[in-house]
This record gives structure tokens, sequence and C-alpha cells, in this order.
């Protein structure tokens, strides 16, 4: 039970070193951010019913659309609403 404690303490104190990083102002570590990109930013988004899709995708993935092929980049939006500062 000993040994389980002190694993959980360390992965505590790792994951509190990160986040005290992130609110210190240095920023995520270059892995996690690249991470983060691939699930979050690099995907493509349907235009007519609003499904994420891969990056790669040509059509969309949903039933709903028809499967459309009017797909855009999630970039795309951030940029014309106006929220990139």
């Amino acid at each position: 039970m000993g040994k389980d404690c002190t694993t959980l303490h360390r992965i505590w104190k790792r994951a509190t070193q990160t986040m005290s990083d992130v609110w210190c102002g240095k920023g995520y570590p270059p892995t996690l951010q690249k991470l983060a990109e691939k699930y979050k930013v690099d995907k493509k988004i349907c235009r007519k019913c609003g499904a994420k899709n891969a990056i790669r995708a040509t059509n969309c993935r949903k039933r709903a659309c028809g499967h459309s092929t009017d797909l855009r980049d999630r970039h795309e939006m951030e940029m014309k609403s106006g929220k990139q500062n």
C-alpha cells in the first residue's frame, strides 16, 4: 500500500508542476500542445450539420446531412468571428 501512495504522490507532484508552469506563463510543453492540437484543432467541420471530421476527410461522417462534401477547416470560423487577438 505504501508503494501505491508514493507513486500517486509523484504523479500528483508532476501534474502540479506542469500546471504551475502553465499558470506562471511558461505555457504547455510542446508535446502536450501538439497532442491537444491533434484532438481539438486539426479537424474539419461540416457546414451543414456541424460535425467534427478528421483532417483528411472529404465527406462528412454523418448521415443526417447526406455525407456532404461541404467541409471547412476549424480555424476558418475563429478568424472570421474576430476572436483572434
